[in-house]
């Protein structure tokens, strides 16, 4: 039987991947939009040409995972290929635990052989010193060092192009604001105090396609990850864009009681960001199919984290969430699963869909796997998943997935789901099923590291030496 086995996971290596062997990329381009969701792929509420056509020239995987809730966690996942259960820095904190010596990324193997590398956009880590770029692998960056991503990424004061600090005509736009009692809402002028002069993202891309042109010239092979603002909270999109769809859908003013900037209309901003991300996607298509580069160039489109509706962010309208329970910040598949697409057309079969589990931090092996030439499959599937942070835990094996709450004042809870069964998460059956969980229970303890400088509720408990 387990010959058998064997031999079938051969052929649909076969059939799904073709080899590798002499055909390294000249370009990897890792293409990460914020808050973009699984439904958003396939959404109605408008065209997105430049997508529909990457889709179609891509594998797309159904079932991909983001590691974490946070975005620190989820890059760092993709840049070493360790999971949540594995990483210090899985918990929110207002410092950092010390990233080891030891620790290799993936712009910095790639750096080794041969790739000049380039962050374009929100650097998660800040300015901390254990965090930066450049130990991170990348030698250009261009953007804004932020840990918080409550900042203004749109219009901002001051960014950083190819590590040249830039400022601004912005006005100071605060992070978080709601309107005090009184204030018309439906009148559009209430809100031009958030917006600022100088769209940040647009001066970005055009960063971005520079590079791109600079190292087509150049003939140098390059990996950029590109971390698009696309919809993130804040979602004030550029003025003139967001008005082309003013009346043409129900919208209603959205005030900040979910945190972030008000908004006048935000759908039509929804919809304005969703045209921008497509377009930006094309023109770096574009550039790279008129130098006949594309067909070289290993493209991966996903997002760091799953779905949040905070700053009035309309996830029912667009059917983002495509009716999965929970969203970011939860172990739900809502809060957990992300869109991914892949070209690579030496390896990867163009719009074929992928239903194994996979998680970002199969890209890290992956795309190292394809620079060097190694005759593998990439975006291994997983026989299991697993997801920590600091009071909840998640494993996933097959169609069985277990949630775990901890706290040190209550009892531990569990929930188990039979995905096969019970997509949505609506049926609890980890009483009925107890054995099954108590053995993911165990799975769970297996894949969790001790961090001597990230404590952990799920840390083994150490008893207390008896009393002589």
């Amino acid at each position: 039987m387990q010959k058998i086995t064997f031999a079938f996971f051969a052929i649909f290596c076969f059939g799904f991947f073709q080899s590798a062997r002499g055909q390294e990329p000249r370009a990897i381009i890792l293409f990460t939009v914020e808050n973009f969701g699984i439904g958003d792929l396939d959404q109605d509420r408008i065209l997105l040409p430049n997508l529909s056509e990457l889709k179609d020239q891509s594998a797309r995987y159904t079932s991909f995972y983001s590691t974490s809730a946070r975005r620190q966690t989820a890059f760092l996942s993709m840049y070493t290929g360790q999971d949540s259960g594995q990483l210090a820095l899985r918990h929110k904190s207002k410092t950092l635990p010390t990233l080891p010596e030891a620790t290799l990324t993936l712009a910095g193997e790639l750096k080794k052989l041969g790739y000049q590398t380039n962050f374009v956009g929100t650097w998660p880590y800040g300015a901390n010193e254990n965090y930066t770029p450049v130990k991170m692998g990348f030698e250009f960056f261009s953007g804004q060092l932020s840990q918080s991503p409550s900042q203004d990424h749109r219009f901002p004061k001051s960014v950083l192009i190819s590590n040249e600090l830039i400022e601004l005509e912005n006005p100071d736009i605060p992070a978080h604001y709601t309107f005090p009692p009184g204030t018309d809402i439906d009148n559009p002028s209430s809100y031009k105090a958030f917006r600022g002069q100088t769209y940040a993202p647009e001066l970005l891309h055009e960063t971005t396609l520079n590079f791109i042109q600079k190292k087509l010239e150049d003939k140098n092979k390059f990996f950029l990850h590109y971390a698009h603002t696309g919809l993130q909270p804040g979602l004030n999109a550029k003025e003139d864009d967001y008005k082309n769809f003013l009346g043409k859908i129900p919208d209603i003013p959205y005030s900040g009681q979910k945190g972030f900037l008000p908004l006048y209309a935000p759908r039509a901003n929804q919809l304005a960001l969703m045209q921008e991300i497509d377009r930006h996607l094309g023109e770096i298509v574009t550039l790279l199919k008129s130098q006949e580069i594309f067909e070289q160039t290993l493209f991966i489109f996903t997002s760091p984290n799953a779905l949040s509706d905070a700053g009035g962010r309309d996830i029912n309208f667009f059917n983002s969430l495509q009716e999965q329970r929970g969203m970011r910040g939860t172990y739900y598949e809502g809060g957990l699963l992300v869109p991914f697409l892949a070209h690579w057309p030496k390896i990867l079969t163009p719009k074929s869909k992928n239903e194994d589990l996979s998680s970002q931090a199969s890209i890290f092996n992956s795309i190292l796997s394809i620079a060097k030439n190694e005759n593998k499959p990439v975006f291994l599937p997983k026989n299991e998943l697993y997801w920590e942070d600091q009071s909840y835990r998640a494993i996933r094996k097959g169609p069985l997935k277990l949630i775990q709450k901890q706290s040190l004042l209550t009892p531990s809870s569990l929930q188990l789901f039979d995905l096969s069964t019970d997509p949505k998460e609506e049926k609890n059956i980890a009483e009925e099923k107890a054995e099954e969980a108590k053995a993911l229970l165990q799975s769970a303890d297996a894949r969790h590291t001790v961090h001597p400088n990230a404590p952990s509720l799920f840390d083994p408990k150490v008893e207390a030496p008896a009393a002589e």
